[in-house]
């Protein structure tokens, strides 16, 4: 059983809470730490959006480890979170974990061959909002 739910109001909350700390940051430098998991949180999610994915909240979902060959989709998230990481499928959709919970959901897409896999992946070191 997949409980499923659009991510748009949590972010929302994100980003107001990470819009007030900025704000304190100005007179307390030490914030700024703790703002950077947020802010790149935001930049990932709004880079795989832009590139087409599905963003979703998800919880208590039988995951199982997805089989290789990946379809050339997934490969694109990876490029875009900057690392390789676990792929999950329920059916024929691909879950990509982004962090705790939230995750990029990849719809009806056929394992495909995909010899080409990346050596250098994109670092990512700017946080866009």
């Amino acid at each position: 059983m997949t409980m499923e739910g659009d991510v748009e109001h949590l972010l929302a909350e994100i980003q107001e809470t990470f819009v007030k700390k900025l704000r304190k940051a100005a007179y307390m430098p030490s914030l700024l730490q703790e703002l950077e998991p947020i802010a790149r949180l935001l930049s990932l999610v709004r880079r795989l959006r832009d590139a087409g994915f599905h963003v979703i909240l998800a919880s208590k979902m039988p995951f199982k480890p997805a089989s290789h060959p990946y379809p050339p989709k997934v490969w694109q998230a990876f490029s875009i979170l900057g690392s390789l990481t676990s792929v999950y499928q329920i059916n024929s959709s691909y879950y990509i974990p982004i962090i705790g919970g939230i995750f990029a959901k990849i719809e009806g897409e056929e394992q495909e061959p995909f010899e080409l896999r990346p050596t250098r992946l994109e670092k990512i070191n700017s946080y866009e909002l």
